[in-house]
């Protein structure tokens, strides 16, 4: 029982810490570099197992 507890904090603490990276990551994030990212993937449909 112990080790479940353990367990279940560490993965919860992973979790907030992996939150937290992705907010401080996405604080430095701007329009311009988003779009640079953009225009460089190509426009071409997606593979059929790939559509929505």
């Amino acid at each position: 029982m112990n080790q479940f507890f353990t367990s279940a904090i560490a993965e919860k603490m992973a979790a907030l810490q992996t939150k937290d990276y992705q907010y401080e990551e996405a604080k430095k994030a701007t329009r311009e570099g988003f779009d640079k990212v953009m225009r460089a993937v190509p426009d071409i449909k997606p593979v059929e197992y790939d559509k929505l």
